[in-house]
């Protein structure tokens, strides 16, 4: 008689936000205002804990994922294209310029095979008189990746002449002359990242590279940093 109750109380407040079917014992359903419901077969009910979003959802790559066409890629940046060719190797390349974490300029790369996006880099626009300021650029995007992507997987500070290696002073001239360079890898499951910081000619170049682990890359982007 309690049993019977409870369930009449239950259903009288239920009733005008549930479908019929939480009439039954051990059923589920969605309220009007989205919410999951239980009713067991004791008269009690409970909310149910939403299933997290599905990662094949997730973004790769600002707002796009791997495998999408030019046109998805494109419908997702929300500036014109900068630049658009298709390279040796048939690979198709499109490029906007952009700032990534709204602060920092970039030139935003989607590399594209068999029309299909498998890669994408950001070449950081930045200018500095002290060169060792692209050693603390470096570090701060490094730290960033590895505060979203964990511990890099791999990393190397390469000295290919060793004539400014004690001169900490030194060693972005190092680097701008080509003497010395930096990257660091991490790996998720969808994605390689790749952190470059490389010169030559007093030139530096400070990027990022991102490229699919599911698609085979037949042509490789004349921006690559390596």
């Amino acid at each position: 008689m309690r049993s019977k109750l409870l369930r009449g109380i239950i259903f009288f407040s239920l009733s005008l936000n549930l479908p019929a079917t939480l009439l039954f014992a051990d059923q589920q359903a969605t309220t009007t205002d989205g919410r999951s419901v239980q009713l067991n077969d004791d008269g009690t009910w409970k909310y149910l804990k939403a299933e997290p979003p599905s990662t094949s959802e997730e973004f790769t790559f600002r707002k796009t994922r791997w495998g999408m066409t030019k046109a998805e890629v494109k419908s997702s940046e929300p500036t014109n294209v900068f630049n658009e060719e298709t390279l040796s190797g048939g690979q198709e390349l499109i490029q906007y310029k952009g700032r990534v974490g709204g602060v920092m300029p970039a030139l935003v790369s989607y590399g594209f095979t068999q029309g299909k996006l498998i890669k994408a880099d950001y070449f950081f626009m930045i200018k500095h008189s002290d060169k060792n300021a692209y050693i603390t650029e470096y570090q701060n995007i490094k730290e960033i990746l590895t505060k979203k992507y964990g511990a890099p997987v791999d990393e190397k500070e390469v000295w290919r002449n060793d004539q400014f290696k004690d001169n900490p002073q030194s060693w972005g001239f190092a680097i701008g002359v080509g003497h010395h360079f930096r990257w660091a890898k991490w790996v998720t499951p969808a994605t390689m990242i790749k952190l470059y910081l490389v010169g030559d000619k007093f030139e530096i170049n400070l990027s990022a590279s991102y490229k699919s682990n599911s698609f085979s890359d037949t042509g490789k982007s004349k921006l690559e940093g390596f």
